[in-house]
């Protein structure tokens, strides 16, 4: 401190027995503004190292939230298949799946119908280039992969007004879920892809 108070006044006049006002004054102005400017730079260093913190914590919630977002899908996805093998060993009785099980899964006649009144078939074939070039962008590597972005991207309209019709739809016939229907178009648009790329079911 005393140092500090040495530097700052070695700057003013030289010290007599009665100093000038205006020079205690100076010594007194220059002595707040280093305090003060001390105090600024040390918070503007905090608040970038807490700045870098909180970014951090920020793209750690974000990848969180894809982790689980991908997850749900996955187990939304098992549990149409699980619905659909039960119904196809009758366990589940008097609901016609949309679509059946097996290598791959196909869309049944049934489903067909549903996606056609729905107007879920109408959605997917006026937006199909643009359906198409998303599914591209994803890269898919095999005929999985390919089905599985055709559902995610078809599941990933649940809020587009554009498919209300399809919510109207399933809130009517109660019998079939949702999330069977997106399914089962997921499975209509993988069809419609492959067909265009000339790749085998």
């Amino acid at each position: 401190m005393i140092t500090l108070i040495t530097l700052l006044y070695a700057d003013s006049p030289a010290v007599c027995d009665d100093p000038p006002a205006p020079d205690l004054l100076s010594f007194a102005v220059k002595a707040l503004c280093f305090l003060i400017g001390s105090g600024v730079l040390v918070w503007i260093i905090q608040l970038i190292f807490s700045s870098g913190k909180y970014c951090k914590t920020v793209d750690r919630i974000e990848a969180d939230v894809k982790g689980v977002t991908s997850k749900v899908e996955t187990l939304i996805n098992a549990f149409n298949c699980l619905v659909t093998e039960l119904r196809a060993a009758k366990i589940i009785k008097g609901i016609k799946p949309l679509f059946a099980a097996g290598s791959p899964q196909n869309i049944t006649e049934t489903g067909k119908k549903v996606l056609t009144d729905c107007g879920l078939i109408s959605f997917i074939e006026t937006n199909k280039s643009d359906l198409i070039k998303k599914i591209e962008s994803a890269k898919p590597q095999t005929n999985y992969d390919i089905e599985k972005q055709s559902i995610d991207l078809i599941m990933s309209y649940i809020d587009d007004p554009r498919i209300n019709t399809v919510k109207d739809y399933s809130y009517q016939h109660a019998e079939f879920a949702l999330a069977t229907i997106l399914t089962a178009g997921g499975l209509y648009l993988r069809n419609l892809y492959m067909k265009e790329k000339g790749l085998a079911p």
